[in-house]
C-alpha cells in the first residue's frame, strides 16, 4: 500500500512542456487528504467491528461453532480483533 509520505515526498522530473508542479502539488495535496480520512475511516469501522464482536461474544455466553473458513469469519479468539486478523 502506498503510504502518504510517499506521495508528499514523490518527484517528477521537469521538462520544458511539462505539467506545472504547483497544479500537481495541490492534487497530490487532495490525494494525501482523501487517503487520511479513509485510513480514519477504517480505523473507526475496524474499533466498531471490534466493540460488536465483544459484545455479541458477552451476549452469547457460549462459544459459537465456526460455520465458515473465511479469514475474518466469526468467532474470533477472545484474545484476538478483527483488525489483529486483517493485518495478519
Amino acid at each position: 500500500m502506498i503510504r502518504v509520505e510517499e506521495i508528499a515526498n514523490k518527484d517528477f522530473k521537469s521538462v520544458i512542456w511539462g505539467y506545472d508542479p504547483v497544479s500537481v502539488d495541490a492534487y497530490l495535496d487532495e490525494i494525501i487528504s482523501l487517503i487520511l480520512q479513509m485510513q480514519t475511516e477504517r480505523k473507526e469501522m475496524m474499533d466498531t467491528i471490534d466493540y460488536l464482536v465483544a459484545e455479541l461474544s458477552k451476549a452469547s455466553r457460549t462459544q459459537p461453532e465456526r460455520i465458515s473458513t473465511d479469514p475474518i469469519a466469526l468467532p474470533i479468539s477472545p484474545h484476538e480483533t478483527v483488525s489483529e486478523r486483517l493485518t495478519d
